[in-house]
């Protein structure tokens, strides 16, 4: 978890009598105070699991579909679950006819099969991934 802490300067007025009475003269006095009060920031990656991603679809015989979608459980399963509801909103059946060839996410010029990948859970994979990348890319080519 990372934690930023950051010191502010609050500035503030202190009134003369003669200001407070009505009566502004040039011998007026404005204070300036330095208070040094805490604030706390915490990273958004540490206190949530999920991750934004942009899916890319090669369909067969469609143009091409793209998506930004959130994912709260990073696994192969909730990927596979939002690929489909894409293709349903794109007027393809949920049990699409042609079968997925592969799911696959770049890092730099490295890509990493997820449809293979040892572990149903891909967090570590897809933390791995925003190391280097600005956002997360996944292809899934039918």
């Amino acid at each position: 978890m990372e934690v930023v802490l950051k010191w502010t300067k609050e500035s503030t007025n202190i009134a003369t009598p003669q200001q407070r009475s009505g009566n502004l003269t040039e011998t007026a006095l404005e204070v300036s105070k330095n208070n040094l009060t805490p604030s706390t920031s915490v990273s958004s990656h540490a206190l949530v699991r999920g991750f934004s991603i942009l899916l890319d679809i090669q369909y067969p015989f469609k143009r091409p579909m793209g998506a930004l979608r959130y994912i709260e459980s990073p696994t192969r399963q909730n990927i596979q679950r939002v690929v489909a509801q894409v293709l349903s909103i794109s007027e393809i059946p949920g049990n699409p006819i042609w079968p997925m060839k592969s799911l696959s996410v770049r890092k730099g010029n490295t890509v990493y099969d997820v449809l293979g990948y040892p572990q149903d859970d891909i967090g570590s994979l897809l933390e791995d991934v925003l190391e280097s990348e600005k956002l997360i890319k996944i292809e899934c080519v039918y």
